[in-house]
């Protein structure tokens, strides 16, 4: 998966509310949206009002 070296910037077990997610996503790719989508659908990340967390899943080298 393109994005699980995305993914490592972010901390296991950390909150990142919407903006600050969008922020640092778009330092990579203009299209954060996408990109958080693809989070949750792949269950990389877990999002509840707004607020996205880094699962335990293992992410790929």
């Amino acid at each position: 998966m393109a994005g699980s070296s995305l993914l490592r910037r972010f901390e296991e077990g950390r909150d990142y509310p919407e903006p600050e997610l969008n922020e640092i996503l778009k330092r990579h790719h203009p299209d954060c949206a996408t990109l958080r989508r693809e989070f949750i659908a792949s269950k990389l990340m877990t999002r509840e009002r707004g607020v996205y967390r880094r699962t335990s899943v293992e992410v790929a080298p």
